[in-house]
């Protein structure tokens, strides 16, 4: 356990990021990183293990096109619930930023933001990834500790929104910005996998993933079974639209790029 929560740990800290240069990364990489410094501390001292198995939807390249930006297949980390919660489901857009240039978006597809590589994923992601209302903790999370979690991998770099029909050429290398086939193949997945008999269902996200959640609540909500109690919650996803130290409008200016370059 301790072994694997150091992997992941190792893997955010490489994507060298720039304080000057991408804010709203180091932000998400510092959130990353305290959620698993939480999450680890109350696994070890649990003495638990459970764990959440990766879903590579290989399938959905061919069917429809879905891939992160580097062309790798979607994908989202799937743990099961448990006795009262084994019908209800949070389904969690993960944060990380977003990419706003063909440059940037180019850069993200060597980190674990652009990827579902195993070289950045494991198959099986210890229980310490999990934390706050994700965890399988009751100590942690009394409320949802037993429900289904389904953890969708962000890897392309546009709150999970875009789509643009064609891959992008940058220096030789194709880059995809198709957010939002991603998110239907997962939750195609899903509901195959047992979320079409879901009783409640809470679609969430953090940070850029929030902003997914905004963007598209009432989108997913629409693709849920019929009489489901279904409820969208945004988690650190606002951004307040107020000029910077340098008289810029740092997230005004970046957000119309990123929905012009994704095709929102």
């Amino acid at each position: 356990l301790r072994l694997r929560t150091v992997f992941i740990i190792a893997r955010i800290s490489v994507y060298g990021i720039s304080i000057q240069r991408r804010p709203q990364e180091l932000e998400t990489k510092m959130m990353l990183l305290s959620l698993l410094a939480v999450g680890f501390i109350a696994g070890t001292c649990s003495g638990q293990s459970e764990t959440a198995q990766l879903v590579r939807l290989t399938d959905a390249v061919n069917d429809t096109g879905a891939v992160c930006l580097d062309g790798s297949p979607p994908g989202y980390y799937f743990r099961p619930g448990s006795s009262d919660g084994e019908s209800k489901w949070i389904v969690h857009l993960m944060g990380g930023g977003w990419c706003s240039s063909l440059e940037d978006c180019a850069e993200r597809t060597g980190s674990l933001f652009g990827t579902t590589s195993p070289e950045f994923w494991p198959d099986s992601a210890p229980a310490v990834f999990f934390g706050g209302f994700l965890s399988y903790l009751e100590s942690f999370n009394p409320y949802f500790y037993t429900w289904n979690l389904v953890f969708a991998i962000y890897c392309d770099g546009g709150s999970f929104a875009g789509n643009v029909d064609e891959p992008l050429n940058v220096e030789g290398s194709m880059i995809y910005l198709r957010g939002r086939r991603n998110l239907d193949a997962i939750i195609e997945s899903v509901l195959d996998s047992g979320m079409e008999n879901a009783t409640d269902v809470i679609f969430t996200g953090c940070s850029a993933g929030a902003t997914g959640t905004f963007v598209l609540a009432d989108y997913v909500g629409s693709l849920m079974p019929s009489g489901v109690k279904y409820r969208a919650l945004a988690d650190a996803g606002y951004f307040p639209d107020t000029v910077g130290l340098d008289g810029s409008y740092l997230f005004r200016e970046r957000l119309q790029r990123v929905f012009e370059l994704h095709n929102l």
